[in-house]
């Protein structure tokens, strides 16, 4: 189930994989210290997605969200932010491909989710901590087919075990590997590569 404005949104993407990267619109010490913005640690998947043909979406505005964008642009790839006038926070259009622009706040959370083929958390703040909770719930009341969520780091570690460890939460916890947690830049290059390759292969299947 896809709503009208995403769907014409999808229609304008042509890659055939779209990863959605949530972060912060605020540069953080967490961002700032533990590589999560450089080339050669975290960003290290940002080539791999652009060598695959896979675009980035993700929401549109400065600090990681630009950032990623901008080094997706200079390998050659493509990153579409998905922007929306509720906010006043400011982006530069410089670093994307492309921006859409959504008429309010929710439709731009859908958007970002319901594209989205899988999804890669960095650190963030409450709007970041709103948009794993909406993911999650799509995926556990079946909105959306469940779909990998990568955690960066140990970031997101606390919010992840306090949740799991409560019977009434996501059922969508309990679904095999949808939560993936890499310690390091490595074991998250190493898992989106299999990860790549079984999408592809459903694609080619479909």
């Amino acid at each position: 189930m896809i709503g009208m404005e995403s769907k014409i949104i999808k229609e304008q993407i042509k890659e055939g994989i779209i990863a959605t990267v949530f972060g912060s619109s605020v540069l953080s010490e967490e961002l700032l210290s533990q590589g999560y913005l450089e080339d050669k640690n975290w960003l290290s998947f940002i080539p791999l997605l652009s060598v695959n043909n896979i675009a980035i979406l993700n929401g549109g505005y400065q600090a990681s969200m630009s950032m990623i964008s901008n080094q997706m642009i200079k390998h050659n790839g493509q990153c579409y932010g998905i922007v929306s006038s509720s906010f006043s926070d400011p982006c530069i259009k410089e670093h994307y491909t492309n921006l859409f622009f959504v008429k309010d706040a929710f439709e731009r959370l859908k958007t970002l989710i319901w594209l989205g083929d899988f999804y890669i958390f960095l650190p963030g703040g409450i709007g970041s901590l709103q948009e794993i909770t909406a993911t999650l719930w799509c995926i556990d009341r079946g909105f959306i087919a469940p779909r990998k969520l990568y955690f960066l780091g140990e970031y997101w570690a606390p919010i992840l075990n306090s949740v799991s460890s409560y019977s009434l939460m996501f059922k969508a916890l309990k679904e095999d590997n949808i939560i993936q947690q890499p310690k390091s830049s490595e074991e998250f290059i190493n898992s989106l590569i299999a990860h790549i390759a079984y999408l592809k292969n459903s694609d080619e299947n479909e």
